[in-house]
């Protein structure tokens, strides 16, 4: 079974240059630079723009459990939207997997993509920055458990991402403690015994 017969999957709208920004426009811009695996998208950091309305745009809304996938750069990675609020258009560096949530969980979809690093590696274009086509993401070979597994495997995923911000929160505190002992010293307020 391929990624396209458990999802429709869409290319990001096609921008000529730089994001015409307007902050009272009529769309948000999710650009690779705003997902993050662990963290899903930054809404904050979204540019505003205006686009005519078709049905092309209408498309490629995103929508809530929409799967957002970074296609170019070192590793393929994908998010799932949670919390979409307005219209949000993802740019071409991006591509929209809308998952058939009967067949599969967005959750477990995203999940699969983020652990297909071979295929990508196998199957990119390009010698400098890598990309993988929408047509060859389509093709992605899927495995397809039950929902029930799919859920099992979406929870112990949910409980390392949890791991994992917790392990940077904690290597963030220890380098501030030792960049304010570091302070200190050279400031002669604290002397080592």
């Amino acid at each position: 079974m391929n990624l396209s017969d458990v999802s429709n999957v869409f290319k990001g709208h096609s921008f000529r240059g730089k994001i015409p920004e307007d902050e009272n426009g009529n769309v948000s811009v999710v650009n690779a630079s705003n997902i993050d695996e662990l963290n899903g998208i930054d809404y904050d950091g979204l540019k505003r723009t205006n686009l005519e309305n078709s049905k092309r745009t209408e498309e490629i809304e995103v929508r809530e459990l929409d799967i957002l996938c970074v296609s170019t750069g070192p590793r393929l990675y994908s998010c799932v939207a949670k919390g979409v609020n307005g219209r949000v258009v993802p740019t071409t560096h991006l591509t929209l997997i809308r998952a058939d949530h009967e067949r599969v969980l967005p959750e477990y979809l995203s999940w699969f993509i983020n652990n297909s690093q071979k295929y990508y590696l196998l199957n990119a274009q390009g010698s400098s920055v890598k990309n993988i086509s929408t047509g060859t993401l389509k093709s992605l070979p899927v495995d397809l458990p039950p929902i029930e597994e799919q859920k099992r495997i979406v929870d112990l995923n949910e409980l390392l991402k949890e791991e994992e911000k917790l392990m940077t929160k904690l290597l963030e505190n220890r380098k501030a403690l030792i960049g304010e002992i570091q302070r200190c010293l050279s400031s002669g307020k604290l002397t080592i015994k």
